[in-house]
């Protein structure tokens, strides 16, 4: 389904991703974090959709369509079995200096 946008005449294709959806955000430089959608927006002058993410442990970000993907079928199993399985590059954990 796609929803119809009356300023334009044009329609609007729905977004890949939906609200509490896991997916994968690839930040490029072979880093990739687990991340679960919380909100999905429109930017209707840039004709993209821009979503907002949580992930493990405590922590949130932004960023465009492109910038995710959808998880593969390993990927859904080894969620299920323990997000810890996932990929976490973005972790602090991951990323301390020391």
């Amino acid at each position: 389904m796609s929803t119809f946008n009356t300023n334009t005449e044009q329609s609007i294709a729905e977004p890949k991703f939906k609200k509490g959806e896991s997916c994968i955000r690839n930040y490029g430089g072979g880093k990739r974090q687990l991340v679960f959608i919380d909100e999905c927006f429109y930017k209707k002058q840039e004709g993209v959709y821009y979503y907002e993410y949580s992930y493990f442990p405590s922590s949130d970000g932004f960023c465009y369509e492109d910038g995710l993907r959808k998880l593969t079928e390993i990927e859904k199993k080894q969620l299920k079995k323990s997000p810890l399985n996932m990929p976490m590059d973005m972790c602090s954990w991951n990323n301390d200096p020391f």
